[in-house]
């Protein structure tokens, strides 16, 4: 006979569990502390266990079964009376837990009702942290995933995927994997290779806080199972899965980390106030809401608030433009207390501000937040780099930051566009804006720019691009640092909106970008609506697009030397949730 059977681990370090002497002990106190819970006279008999040793492979069992309480089956409510008068509908379950010691690790499975027995003793990520040590990012193919959510307002979610799927491709900062499903790479990975067919077949796995093959065994594959977990255990962990770490200590965060923030916007006034092309230590950072994004992006206008000599809130700001938030808020500082204000006059005045968000014609705010919540950014504190992403702070580790380089530059090398499609070079001297650079573009044939123009705060594109197959929406941002972020941001709202307007019968927010082009008059000879929506029946390639001001060395070649992790992230994730979620992602390096 076979089955399919989930392996777990015993931690015998549990501290229920800590005062046994012998493995046999511990098996039974695991059987016994459960049982007594239910029924205070129980007795664990002889009986009630086997247990058996295999001196071949040095393996040490420990069987106990039980039977659950008769019940009678669900049929007989369902079935009526004259059907089951006199017959018996009583049922038992056998049920039962499995001990395996090889080496002094102990392992089992388990069958019927014995879960809750064994779920206190467990090791919580067991199957997650033996895959650590085997897991082949670039080869393995992920099937299905659930994780746990540190950034955002969802805390956990759950993806599927299609064939051919990689794991690299789905990574993202701010999660932690709790079951993954997915196949092993089947060339250079030998783990588990008895359970396969032949050489093309594959290991299909499922790792939560069990492992679990997708396939049935024999009891033979069991024991060899177990000395293949030992054997894994033994490997270095890699760091690929959980490669930082979220900061809990609220008095780092008080005393340290938010004052290095505050402290570093203070040393930015006079580049804020300047607005000099080539600031010298400017703070690059990506300003938006930590858990309403697309709310933030949507809003007509922005009130920001200050506490007044009362304490009360006051508004000393109303604005549109979202871009301008951080500015107007360092001009009032300086309004209030001068140029000569002091740091602790600067950083009282920044912690009782405000930031609320509007639509038109609804007095009830979209969002709302302290100022210094809205801030995505990363710094160096004692020689160890930080992350700032969505109120929350993250160290990351040195692995982290390898991986970072490598993956960032598989991704840029793996995914150009095209160098004739935008080819015009980007002089700062005299293209000192983005939206400079994105009109160079203007009246060309194929090509539409859409800069400025942005429909319920979401813009489309910068520029559209377009031949007989492809048609590709460009979002440009100048350099490539903290700001990325904000690029990450533009492209996947932009994706999201599009998807929900080409679906829709009306197709409203194509049509308003559509008037908007004509409006501004750069449609460039697309006359109808007809023929704009036309466009988007050809295979849609989003691109990110960004300049290296340092130089024109491409920054793939150079990853190392480029200091913006949150760049580097950024690339990343938009590449991971565009494959995943919307459209093909391409990237553009900018000659300058």
């Amino acid at each position: 006979m076979k089955i399919n059977p989930k392996v777990y681990k015993i931690n015998k370090s549990q501290r229920l569990l800590i005062n046994y002497n012998s493995t046999e002990d511990i098996c039974k106190a695991i059987i016994k502390i459960s049982k007594l819970k239910l029924d205070p006279k129980f007795i664990l008999k002889d009986s009630d266990y086997r247990i058996n040793v295999d001196e071949d492979n040095k393996l040490w069992f420990f069987l106990y079964t039980f039977k659950t309480p008769e019940i009678d089956s669900e049929w007989v409510n369902f079935l009526p009376l004259n059907f089951t008068k006199g017959t018996d509908f009583n049922q038992q379950k056998v049920s039962l837990i499995f001990f395996i010691e090889y080496q002094n690790h102990l392992y089992c499975i388990i069958g019927g009702n014995a879960f809750r027995m064994i779920q206190p003793y467990i090791e919580e990520n067991f199957g997650i942290n033996l895959y650590s040590r085997i897991l082949d990012p670039e080869k393995d193919e992920l099937l299905t995933i659930r994780t746990r959510n540190i950034t955002g307002k969802i805390a956990s979610s759950s993806n599927f995927y299609k064939s051919n799927f990689k794991l690299i491709d789905h990574i993202k900062f701010g999660t932690v994997p709790t079951e993954i499903s997915l196949k092993l790479d089947n060339t250079d990975n030998d783990y588990f290779s008895f359970l396969k067919k032949d050489s093309l077949d594959s290991i299909q796995i499922h790792v939560s806080n069990s492992l679990k093959f997708r396939k049935v065994i024999e009891f033979a594959d069991l024991v060899e199972i177990i000395k293949e977990i030992k054997y894994i255990e033994e490997l270095e962990k890699k760091n690929y899965l959980t490669t930082y770490e979220k900061i809990d200590n609220e008095k780092l965060i008080e005393d340290t980390l938010k004052e290095h923030l505050v402290r570093t916007i203070f040393d930015d006034i006079n580049n804020t106030l300047r607005a000099t092309i080539k600031p010298i230590n400017k703070f690059y950072f990506e300003f938006c809401h930590p858990t309403k994004l697309e709310k933030f992006y949507e809003a007509d206008y922005f009130h920001l608030i200050e506490l007044d000599e009362e304490k009360k809130h006051k508004v000393f700001k109303q604005i549109i433009d979202r871009n301008r938030i951080y500015f107007e808020v360092i001009t009032r500082a300086v309004d209030k207390f001068g140029t000569q204000m002091s740091y602790d006059e600067f950083k009282f005045f920044l912690f009782g501000v405000r930031i609320r968000s509007y639509k038109n014609g609804n007095k009830q705010n979209l969002t709302s937040g302290m100022f210094l919540q809205h801030f995505n950014t990363e710094f160096e504190i004692d020689k160890k780099p930080i992350f700032l992403l969505d109120n929350n702070w993250y160290y990351l580790q040195d692995s982290f930051l390898l991986d970072l380089n490598r993956n960032c530059e598989r991704i840029l090398k793996n995914y150009k566009i095209n160098s004739n499609i935008l080819y015009k070079k980007w002089d700062l001297s005299i293209q000192n804006t983005e939206k400079k650079y994105n009109l160079l573009y203007k009246d060309l044939k194929n090509y539409l720019v859409f800069d400025t123009i942005t429909i319920n705060g979401i813009e489309l594109c910068d520029v559209i691009k377009y031949d007989e197959k492809n048609i590709y929406l460009i979002h440009v941002k100048r350099g490539f640092d903290s700001s990325m972020r904000e690029l990450y941001n533009q492209v996947i709202l932009s994706a999201r909106r599009l998807e929900e307007s080409k679906s829709s019968k009306e197709k409203d927010y194509l049509k308003k970008c559509f008037k908007s082009l004509v409006k501004k008059k750069q449609n460039n000879n697309i006359n109808t609506f007809e023929d704009f929506i036309e466009l988007f029946d050809k295979n849609i390639k989003y691109v990110m697009a960004f300049s290296n001001e340092k130089s024109n060395q491409p920054i793939e070649e150079n990853i190392k030397k480029i200091r913006s992790s949150i760049a580097k992230f950024s690339i990343i994730q938009t590449s991971s949730e565009m494959k995943t979620y919307y459209y093909e992602l391409l990237f553009a390096q900018i000659e300058h």
